[in-house]
């Protein structure tokens, strides 16, 4: 019984942690960062273990969704996509 409950207490606590949304972590990230723009490599590189993992397709989509609703900016410099937060949000 005991041992039910120690692993009842592990999911628990894990479940919480797993239900913030990548799109959370990432504009927790970039409020961090104080207005710099980055590139999704330079997220993958010193970004959150979370935002490591991911992929850049799954975090240009991110990104991308998150532009649409105008809460980050994007700026091209040549090839590379420079984001960061829309100063309004």
């Amino acid at each position: 019984m005991m041992r039910y409950n120690l692993h009842e207490l592990y999911h628990q606590v894990h479940a919480r942690q797993e239900e913030e949304s990548l799109e959370d972590i990432l504009l927790n990230y970039l409020k961090t960062l104080g207005g710099k723009k980055v590139t999704i490599w330079e997220i993958r590189q010193c970004g959150p273990s979370e935002l490591r993992k991911a992929s850049s397709d799954t975090l240009r989509n991110d990104l991308w969704n998150m532009m649409r609703s105008e809460i980050v900016i994007v700026e091209r410099v040549g090839k590379a996509e420079r984001y960061a937060l829309n100063a309004g949000t």
